[in-house]
């Protein structure tokens, strides 16, 4: 077998380094369409859902506080303006989690929210109570 001339070498070595280039930018591209897809997702399902988490989680606080409001005031006035704040904080958290509910996309998320909604009705039945 008679040797390769340094011009086909060079050309063979070229033609190799091409080849495994586009092979490495076609397995790039096919994973990049991977990573969209999980982009798109997170984009369309779970950031507005963590922003309707976080305006419940904010409602919450806001009954909360208004609570807590109406337990140290003294002034009949001012324990009537801390029931009122918790009742417009009532409704706001009502309307957050209705909110919520129309973007739930899992069955793990309605068990949570279940849950959650247990746990809050339980603990709106004692803040009427005060």
């Amino acid at each position: 077998m008679k040797p390769l001339n340094l011009r086909t070498r060079l050309l063979i070595g070229f033609a190799l380094c091409i080849g495994m280039g586009l092979a490495l930018s076609a397995f790039t591209v096919s994973r990049l369409k991977d990573v969209s897809g999980y982009v798109v997702e997170l984009q369309s399902r779970w950031l507005p859902a963590m922003e309707h988490v976080a305006n419940v989680r904010k409602r919450l606080g806001e009954i909360r506080r208004a609570e807590l409001r109406h337990v140290v005031e003294t002034s009949p006035e001012m324990m009537a303006a801390a029931k009122a704040q918790w009742e417009t904080a009532r409704s706001d958290y009502l309307a957050a989690i209705a909110d919520y509910q129309e973007n739930v996309a899992t069955d793990q998320e309605r068990k949570l929210l279940k849950s959650l909604q247990e746990h809050v009705d339980t603990m709106l039945m004692g803040s009427e109570q005060v």
